[in-house]
């Protein structure tokens, strides 16, 4: 609740660009906020509609990206800190019978696609659909 009002974690503008049919002009419908000049750029680069669709155009603050893209390198950190947890407990139980050790393993192989679906997402996410869409 803190974080909603302070700069760069607050959504202030949202707009919508809505296509009605082939050939129409776009109309802009202000969801909150003012329409800014982003929204009338987009507009302009539609010209005439090719096909009925809505575009939302939202101002995204940058405090929010960073909040997400914390978690993957966090997942890393913690996934690097389990692995050097395990290998120091085979050195130290080295020519023991150890029982227990399959809940760890267990754990860091869960933890490890965890951490693949994470990246794997955000390299979609940030690298693939926007390459895809221009």
């Amino acid at each position: 609740m803190i974080l909603r009002t302070q700069p760069g974690f607050a959504f202030e503008n949202a707009s919508w660009i809505i296509c009605t049919e082939a050939g129409a002009e776009p109309t802009i419908q202000n969801w909150w906020g003012t329409i800014t000049d982003r929204v009338y750029d987009y507009r302009d680069a539609i010209g005439t509609c090719s096909r009925p669709f809505d575009k939302p155009v939202v101002d995204e603050p940058a405090g929010l990206w960073i909040i997400v893209m914390l978690g993957p390198i966090f997942s890393l950190i913690a996934l690097f800190l389990l692995r050097a947890s395990m290998k120091q407990s085979q050195r130290e139980k080295e020519g023991e019978t150890t029982y227990g050790s399959l809940p760890s393993r267990s754990l860091y192989v869960g933890f490890l696609g965890k951490v693949i679906g994470q990246i794997s997402f955000f390299v979609i996410l940030l690298a693939v659909m926007p390459a895809l869409n221009g």
